[in-house]
């Protein structure tokens, strides 16, 4: 019995530690820093997960409401504006690399008369047991002629 004591109370002490050390740490966003947001808990519009963004932003860091939450500047969005810093990774802005120069890729090759280039995707639905349909507006065309 006095073993068994003597163990429990050294895996109690084991993960107070280990707790302490990944607790402890002071996080590096300061108030009005940029930072990208976790999507992982916020409810896009996309009819499929993995097709996300895994971070949306950039966000301005307005308040530090707590030793790890922070409160951003998310303008147009119905959502909770705290977070903990675990959801939060530091924004990195592409200007600060000039020499990097992004991938040029080929224009898509549209062989058939019959297709046309899309401007945007404005909506998407998916009925139950049917394939996904986007609502797009063509490039090189107005509104009135969206469609399904």
């Amino acid at each position: 019995r006095r073993l068994a004591t003597l163990s429990l109370h050294a895996a109690r002490d084991r993960m107070e530690a280990l707790s302490v050390v990944r607790t402890s740490t002071a996080p590096t966003i300061q108030v009005g820093d940029r930072v990208l947001l976790s999507s992982q808990h916020v409810a896009t519009t996309r009819p499929i997960k993995k097709l996300d963004d895994k971070f949306i932003g950039p966000y301005t860091v307005t308040e530090q409401t707590g030793s790890h939450n922070f409160r951003l500047a998310i303008p147009g969005k119905n959502i909770h504006n705290v977070f903990h810093v675990d959801r939060l990774r530091p924004y990195v802005d592409p200007s600060t690399f000039p020499g990097r120069t992004p991938l040029a890729r080929p224009p898509p090759v549209i062989a058939s008369s019959n297709e046309y280039e899309v401007s945007r995707i404005l909506d998407c639905r998916r009925k139950k047991g049917k394939a996904v349909k986007y609502f797009v507006e063509w490039k090189g065309y107005g509104s009135e002629d969206r469609q399904w």
